[in-house]
């Protein structure tokens, strides 16, 4: 979570009454994570800040660094990107708090597909190859991606577990 360092916010308790940013409900680093890290510290947002929106992660970076906003949720590589580009400055930004490492973006194979190991195999093969051909052609991820690392579904248990403690996954 990010907030201007003239707005006086160091702690969860200093953003009583404050305006809040999450980032679109579909967003892991943006709303889940901090929606269930709220919801653990006993704080419904709706009561607790003086307003809440949701919005788009470099929105929330841009309203808090002109002290629109108050705080906001986002994920690092955003804000870092941000910085890099110019388009804020590390001194209009600090980062109050930081939810554990959370698995980053998946890619994913049908069931069908899953029991076909030899194309599991050749895919993995084709993604942990990204990572070093990026020396060659870094425009083959966007900035600050490095590679893909192989990783079982168990990985993901963080963002499950948030989604059926905040009620927004049902399981089937």
């Amino acid at each position: 979570m990010v907030t201007n360092p003239k707005s006086g916010i160091k702690s969860m308790a200093d953003l009583k009454g404050k305006t809040f940013a999450f980032g679109d409900k579909g967003s892991t680093s943006g709303y889940l994570i901090p929606f269930h890290y709220f919801q653990k510290q006993g704080i419904n947002p709706d009561t607790y800040f003086s307003k809440v929106i949701n919005t788009k992660h470099q929105a929330i970076e841009l309203q808090v660094t002109r002290r629109e906003l108050d705080a906001g949720a986002d994920y690092n590589r955003n804000r870092d990107a941000m910085i890099a580009e110019g388009l804020i400055k590390a001194s209009d930004s600090v980062v109050f708090w930081t939810s554990d490492p959370l698995p980053n973006d998946a890619v994913a194979v049908r069931a069908e597909l899953a029991r076909d190991a030899a194309f599991v195999a050749q895919l993995r093969a084709a993604l942990a190859s990204v990572g070093p051909a990026l020396k060659a052609n870094a425009a083959l991820l966007p900035p600050r991606y490095n590679g893909f690392v192989p990783k079982d579904n168990a990985f993901y248990k963080p963002i499950r577990d948030a989604g059926l403690a905040t009620g927004k996954l049902n399981t089937k």
